[in-house]
This record gives structure tokens, sequence and C-alpha cells, in this order.
């Protein structure tokens, strides 16, 4: 299984519409020909003052009740479209998450070639608002491979000392929701919103699934250098997530950001970590490799993306 994870920049300060379609072509190229199964892309937007999208959405579309409209620029429903269009249609998600610079509608979007069972979307910063930046929330699928249930989580989380909107907060609420613990039932979330993601059967058609736990995966953006002890990366590996590219049995560096970005600009390192697929079980990692960092792929995004291959439980 291929899972990849890419922070696509797709409405950039500087936005151009040609800049966009060459993304896309080129993300789609990438997903088709190594037969990506699952991607996590974040920063997936939209221009806020777009038409919305006209006609049929493209084919696979699961709604995950975000409540904003896709636009006709919507990165997602265009990679939807091309990948359609060359012959490998995806099941896919989008939700908006915020506003960006005042004119894009930041969000997340995941695609699956597998059948896509459920959508989770749900906030983990202190407040809600569309309007403010600092709003994140966390998008997640679940899928059936072979006999086991995976749920993937599309995230894209604050900075570890952000007085405002620290990111311990955010990745407790995350945690909180995925596993149900008493203060995401009682405390953090609105009635109803913690849908209890470990307790899998919600359909008859899963009676014959075996008695084993969903393997959940988390993917994207942490804005937590892994070189950085004692704060974000730290915290996310004593909660007891895997980094597959620890455990990865062929690996590169795993520099996803090669020098100063957005919400990074006094970074004096070289390249940080900072994207991340991190697993809550035993699984097997092939191999874990950044890609569209402008060797075998062009650069299209201010950040690389992260390909990882793992075994398929086989029961």
């Amino acid at each position: 299984m291929i899972i990849l994870t890419l922070n696509m920049n797709s409405h950039a300060r500087d936005f151009r519409r040609e800049e966009l379609d060459k993304t896309i072509h080129f993300l789609a190229e990438y997903m088709r020909k190594n037969q990506v199964d699952i991607a996590a892309l974040q920063e997936c937007g939209q221009t806020s003052e777009a038409a919305h999208w006209q006609g049929e959405i493209p084919a696979g579309y699961h709604p995950c009740n975000s409540g904003i409209a896709l636009k006709e620029d919507n990165a997602a429903s265009l990679l939807a479209g091309v990948l359609a269009e060359a012959g490998q249609p995806y099941h896919w998600t989008w939700g908006g998450i915020k506003q960006g610079y005042g004119k894009y509608d930041e969000g997340l979007a995941i695609f699956s070639r597998r059948p896509i069972r459920e959508t989770d979307f749900f906030t983990v910063s202190r407040q809600d608002s569309f309007d403010n930046w600092k709003t994140r929330k966390v998008l997640g699928v679940s899928v059936k491979l072979q006999k086991h249930i995976y749920w993937f989580y599309d995230v894209h989380l604050g900075w570890w000392q952000d007085e405002e909107e620290p990111f311990r907060e955010q990745m407790q609420r995350l945690q909180e929701h995925i596993f149900c613990t008493e203060p995401a039932k009682n405390s953090v979330f609105p009635p109803g919103l913690c849908s209890c993601k470990i307790d899998y059967r919600t359909s008859d058609s899963d009676d014959a699934l075996p008695e084993k736990k969903p393997c959940v995966l988390l993917m994207g953006d942490f804005n937590s250098p892994a070189h950085v002890h004692g704060e974000g990366y730290s915290m996310v590996k004593d909660l007891g997530w895997k980094d597959t590219w620890e455990i990865a049995e062929t690996k590169d560096d795993g520099i996803t950001v090669p020098g100063a970005i957005d919400g990074w600009e006094n970074e004096k390192t070289r390249g940080m970590r900072i994207d991340y697929i991190w697993t809550d079980g035993e699984m097997r990692v092939l191999s874990s490799k950044v890609v569209f960092s402008g060797g075998e792929e062009p650069v299209i995004s201010d950040h690389f993306g992260v390909a990882v291959e793992i075994e398929e439980y086989d029961s």
C-alpha cells in the first residue's frame, strides 16, 4: 500500500491559476503512475470569491459536511477530474477549514483508490471561526482493505509556542476524539461530535470483519520539527504514535521543508522534517521517500511530500 502526504500550498499568497493547473497535472500523474492508494493533502484550497462548482461534481466525491461549498477552482475537485479523465478515478473528500490571506478557502482533502466507508471532520483548535486563520480541523476517512479497517486522518496543526492556539492542546484534542477518552465525550466537543471511531462496527456489512481494532494513521503537516526535542514531535511519540520514517526499512533524510516558509521565517536550520505519517499499531514499513523535491518529480509546493509503502495486513 502506497500512501502519500503533501502540503500542496495550492492557493499561495501570489496565486496564479496556471500554476495550480501544473501542480494538479504533476500530482495526478504521480498518483496514477505510482498507484497511490491514499493521498492526504493539506492547504488544498479554492478562491473565496470564485463561483460555485458548476455541473456534476467529479465522481467518487464523499461530502464531510464541512459547510463550505466547492468552488470552480477547488484544487481537490480539479485533481479528481484529471484523475478520472486519465482513467484512474479515486474516491475523495474535501473539507474547508479557514480563510487564508483574506481571499482563499484553505482545506484538507483525502483521495483513496478503495471505496471510502465513512468520513470524519472535527475541530481541534480552541475556536471554530472560518475567518480566523488559526482555526484547525482534522479530516478522516475509513477504508476497508482486505478484512481490516484503516482510518486515515489528514492533519495540519499549529505551532508549539503559539499562546493563542498551542500545538499541545490541538494534539490532545485529536487524540481524545479518535480514541474517545472522557474529555472528548464530555467537555471538548459538542454532543454527538465524537463518534467513537475505535468502535468500528457501524454497519451490517462489517459483521464478517475480525475482532480487531482498526489501524489508524495520521498524515500531514504537524509544524513540529523532528530535531526539536521536548516539543510537538516528542509529544506525538509519547502518546504512542510511531513515526513511519523512523521504522522504515529504507528511507532518505526525510527533509520536507528545505528553507524559510510562512511561519518559519526565522528558522536557522538548513532543512526541517515536519511532514509525517504516523501509525498507532505495529506494521511493516517497507520504505519512506521524500517526493516532489526536484529530483524525480518537480517541486510543486513550499513543502516536499512524503510517500510511504506499507505492507497491508493479510488477516
